[in-house]
C-alpha cells in the first residue's frame, strides 16, 4: 500500500500546526509569547467553539435547495445570531478581533456558496463529514 499525503493537505495543516505550537509554548511558559497570550488563546478557543457549533447549521444552509440569494441571506442571519455570542466575548475581553475574525469566516462561507466546494449531489454528506471531523479533531 502506497500512502502519500498530497501537498495541499500539508499546506492547509500549517496554520493548525502553528496554532498548536503557540498553545504548547504558552502551556509551558504562559508569558513566553507575550503577557496577554493566555487571554488571546482563550478567546481563540471560544471563537473555535462558536465556529464549530455554527458549522453544522451553516453547512445545511449553504448546500440547501434554496436559491443562492436566499442561502446567502440565511447565512447572514445565522451570522448575526452567532455574532451576539462573539460580541459578548469581545466585550468581556475588551478585544474586537474575534468579531472581525468571525465575520471573515462567515464571508468565506458565503463565498463558497457561489463557488461550490463539494461534489454535485454530495453536499449534505460533505457537511456532515466535515462537521464530525472538526468535532473529533478538537476533542483529541
Amino acid at each position: 500500500m502506497n500512502f502519500r499525503l498530497p501537498y495541499p493537505h500539508i499546506f492547509s495543516s500549517i496554520p493548525d500546526l502553528v496554532l498548536g505550537l503557540a498553545f504548547l509554548a504558552t502551556w509551558i511558559n504562559p508569558k513566553a509569547l507575550g503577557d496577554d497570550m493566555v487571554s488571546s488563546l482563550f478567546q481563540v478557543m471560544l471563537l473555535e467553539f462558536i465556529i464549530i457549533h455554527s458549522a453544522g447549521f451553516a453547512g445545511g444552509v449553504k448546500f440547501g435547495n434554496s436559491p443562492i440569494r436566499r442561502r446567502i441571506s440565511l447565512l447572514f442571519g445565522l451570522g448575526l445570531f452567532y455574532s451576539l455570542f462573539v460580541i459578548g466575548f469581545a466585550v468581556g475581553f475588551q478585544s474586537w478581533w474575534p468579531i472581525i475574525t468571525f465575520w471573515g469566516l462567515m464571508l468565506n462561507r458565503m463565498l463558497s456558496v457561489l463557488t461550490g466546494q463539494a461534489e454535485q449531489g454530495m453536499e449534505q454528506e460533505f457537511v456532515k463529514n466535515m462537521w464530525g471531523v472538526n468535532i473529533g479533531y478538537k476533542l483529541f
